[in-house]
């Protein structure tokens, strides 16, 4: 019975992380999705991208990717930038540095926090050192100060994920947390992501 689950509970994965990358995805994510597909364990993991989900308040948050695995919850925030990239983990904002021309951009750590913070209400049956957070670049921007920990290049995700030794969840965990995200994840298509868009705008002006 448990391989029936394993099998649906990836082929449902399957289709939704395909329908996933119809909408919003940039070459950047789709990158990072490849890379990180290419090295996942089907009987252990499962890889979804592009995910909206609501918030208490009416808003939602999109995830760029979500591992799901017995090695533990990876929360992923993919960055496709080129330049100099200067930024430290308390900062609100970083500096992409292109050309000369200096842009500044939400700190991708705080960003994803948010996120974690989603994941972590959705999967409340987890401890939170299963639940971690990740930020990739993959671009061909390089940091000219101190990279952050758990923030790393796309060419580093295999040796990232060739690293995980310890299995902290269980596979009847792991296709628990598919089960419900699967449930309470906004539908992958064009509408959801112009009301997320909308949202951000919202919140963009309260804190302008």
């Amino acid at each position: 019975m448990s391989v029936i689950i394993t099998l649906l509970a990836i082929i449902c994965a399957y289709i939704l992380g395909k329908r996933s990358r119809l909408y919003r995805t940039n070459a950047g994510e789709r990158k990072v999705a490849e890379l990180i597909q290419a090295q996942l364990d089907p009987q252990k993991e499962i890889l979804l991208n592009n995910i909206t989900l609501p918030c208490n308040d009416g808003s939602t948050t999109q995830i760029d990717h979500l591992l799901i695995s017995q090695y533990g919850i990876y929360v992923i925030e993919t960055k496709d930038y080129s330049g100099w990239i200067f930024g430290d983990p308390l900062s609100a904002r970083w500096t992409q540095v292109l050309y000369r021309r200096k842009t500044r951009f939400q700190n991708p750590i705080r960003q994803n926090y948010a996120h974690i913070k989603a994941i972590s209400a959705l999967f409340d049956f987890l401890p939170a050192q299963d639940i971690h957070s990740l930020v990739v670049f993959s671009g061909d921007a390089k940091f000219k100060t101190p990279m952050p920990a758990g923030v790393i290049y796309a060419d580093e995700i295999s040796k990232y994920l060739s690293s995980r030794q310890e299995m902290t969840i269980s596979l009847n965990r792991v296709q628990f947390c598919l089960g419900r995200l699967s449930f309470y994840r906004m539908p992958p298509n064009e509408a959801t992501d112009k009301l997320h868009i909308q949202n951000l705008r919202k919140k963009h002006n309260r804190l302008a």
